[in-house]
């Protein structure tokens, strides 16, 4: 409360689009401006600073798909209140769709901290063996599948496999 009455706003970076604690409802009744980082609050009137995380996940699509690529899997965390993970999900859907052959395959059970992530990602290459690559939407399930697929050769070419976020930007350095 202190704060807020020195300071001419507030950023917020929101780790889910329903999280929010009793102050931030405060300061947005009061149109106390508010930017939020990567993420809504719904219900919140915010100002909000994001990625174009549809037109990421439509591109990473059709970047498969203009190398052959015919059975790109999704592999996530859950999508519920995630608005980066729902945009990029999105992206991936229309540049499937426009396809008018193809069906999206989409792996969205893995939490962070998940002790049976190489049980369902291999439970899910079982169910689809003709996976050819993967877009992996986020850095958690990305370290997740690239741990699984370094001990099971299921997609052996890394060009075949594309991980959103910046932590990976050295993997293979």
């Amino acid at each position: 409360k202190k704060y807020a009455t020195l300071s001419y706003g507030i950023i917020i970076h929101p780790i889910d689009s329903q999280n929010y604690n009793k102050d931030i409802i405060r300061f947005a009744l009061r149109n106390f401006p508010l930017v939020l980082i990567d993420n809504v609050l719904t219900g919140i009137n915010a100002t909000i600073v994001t990625s174009d995380n549809f037109s990421a996940g439509y591109n990473a699509t059709s970047y498969l798909l203009n190398r052959g690529k015919k059975n790109i899997a999704i592999i996530c965390q859950p999508f519920k209140n995630n608005f980066t993970l729902t945009q990029r999900l999105n992206g991936y859907l229309k540049a499937i769709s426009e396809t008018n052959s193809l069906s999206p395959l989409v792996l969205d059970t893995l939490t962070n901290y998940d002790e049976n992530a190489n049980k369902k990602l291999s439970s899910f290459f079982q169910e689809y063996p003709s996976i050819d690559s993967i877009i992996a939407l986020n850095y958690e399930t990305g370290i997740k599948a690239i741990s699984f697929l370094q001990s099971s050769q299921y997609l052996p070419n890394s060009d075949d496999v594309v991980i959103f976020d910046e932590e990976f930007a050295d993997i293979n350095n």
